[in-house]
C-alpha cells in the first residue's frame, strides 16, 4: 500500500523536492532518447520481439539483484501473488513493450509516442470518468458526465 504524500514546509532537513525534480527531469530525458536509440537498434536488424526479450530481461535481472541486495523478505511471494505477478509481467510488461517496439518500427518514433500518449491519456480519463460517476451516484441512477 502506498502512503499519502505528506506537504512539507520548505527548507526543512527532509524536504527532498529537489530529489524529485531531478528524477522528474531524468526520467524525462531518458524517455525521450529511449525512442531514438530504440529506432537505431531496431533499424540494425534486430527484431522488436529480440529487443523485448533482451530489455525485459536485462530489466528483470537489474530488479532481482537490487532485491536481493536491499530487500530480500519482498521476493516471498504466495501462490496467488505468483499467479498475478506472471500474467502482469506477460501482458502488462511483454505484450506492451513489444508492441511500442512494432511502432516504432513501422512509423516515425514521434508519431510512435503520439499514439502511445494518446491511448494512455484515453485510459487514464475513462478511468476518472468512471470514479465520478460512482462516486457521484449515492442514489443508485446512472447519470452522464
Amino acid at each position: 500500500m502506498v502512503d499519502a504524500p505528506i506537504v512539507l514546509p520548505a527548507g526543512r532537513p527532509d524536504d527532498r523536492s529537489r530529489l524529485g525534480y531531478a528524477m522528474v527531469a531524468t526520467a524525462a530525458t531518458l524517455f525521450a532518447v529511449n525512442g531514438s536509440v530504440s529506432k537505431v537498434v531496431l533499424g540494425s536488424g534486430i527484431s522488436a520481439v529480440e529487443l523485448t526479450q533482451l530489455r525485459n530481461t536485462a530489466a528483470a535481472i537489474l530488479f532481482l539483484a537490487f532485491l536481493v541486495a536491499f530487500t530480500p523478505s519482498r521476493l516471498r511471494v504466495g501462490g496467488r501473488e505468483l499467479l498475478f505477478l506472471v500474467a502482469f509481467g506477460l501482458v502488462g510488461i511483454a505484450l506492451v513493450q513489444w508492441l511500442y517496439f512494432v511502432a516504432i518500427e513501422k512509423l516515425p518514433v514521434g508519431v510512435a509516442l503520439l499514439i502511445a500518449s494518446v491511448n494512455g491519456q484515453s485510459r487514464r480519463i475513462a478511468g476518472l470518468r468512471s470514479m465520478l460517476v460512482s462516486s457521484s451516484n449515492t442514489n443508485g441512477t446512472r447519470s452522464e458526465l
